[in-house]
């Protein structure tokens, strides 16, 4: 074992300091993918609760966020990086003292500068998230959400006796498949006059026919 008068010299980076990046940025990453999805679907007054949005895609969100933010990511992983390192060369160039005296200034804010990065870090990558979620909706807003398609849904019998002439409503082609899970089918009604899309929770029990379209421009009549 090698030694520098008296003290242990520490490798400059190991599997430890992996693990650790590792478990921070893993968190990171989710609150990325989880802030995209959340004020993405909030333009559509859908909250993230019900909507069973498997965990891997929120992963998958937070990648798509690191591409469109790529600059600011990369300035945000130098940072986090970089403030970890300093970190880590610090407590390993300290020397044994009796910690009974106050410690030193210079270690006091390396124990403060830690958990304040790491707050900015969680801050950032939610307002990157946020950033993205509000880029992508203007984007499918501008092109009449040309990247969802257009559905027919027919109700079951019991459901349209429930219901009245809803059934007409959701056969006329002109609504589109948001998103659809083992309980319900998310549709809504793209209207450029409205800011925001009201979205419509139909249960998948009530449904008889769903026919997706190969159509993704809204037709006339549906203005």
């Amino acid at each position: 074992m090698n030694k520098d008068n008296g003290n242990e010299i520490k490798p400059a980076f190991g599997l430890i300091d992996i693990g650790t990046i590792t478990s921070l940025l893993i968190p990171l990453l989710y609150t990325t993918g989880w802030s995209f999805a959340y004020n993405y679907f909030k333009n559509f007054q859908l909250g993230l609760i019900g909507l069973d949005i498997p965990k891997e895609y929120l992963f998958l969100y937070s990648f798509w966020v690191i591409k469109d933010q790529w600059l600011l990511s990369l300035v945000a992983i130098l940072f986090f990086v970089v403030t970890y390192m300093l970190v880590r060369l610090r407590f390993n160039l300290m020397t044994p003292r009796n910690y009974k005296n106050k410690p030193y200034l210079l270690e006091s804010f390396v124990l403060f500068l830690a958990p304040v990065a790491i707050l900015i870090l969680f801050v950032l990558f939610y307002h990157m998230g946020d950033r993205t979620a509000q880029a992508k909706y203007k984007r499918e807003a501008d092109s009449d959400f040309s990247s969802y398609p257009r559905v027919k849904i027919w109700l079951n019998k019991k459901s349209v006796d429930e219901t009245g002439k809803i059934e007409n409503m959701w056969s006329n082609e002109c609504y589109r498949l948001l998103l659809r899970n083992k309980d319900n089918l998310y549709v809504f009604y793209s209207d450029s006059r409205n800011e925001k899309n009201l979205t419509y929770i139909i249960p998948q029990n009530h449904v008889r026919i769903v026919r997706v379209l190969p159509l993704y421009n809204s037709p006339d009549s549906c203005d």
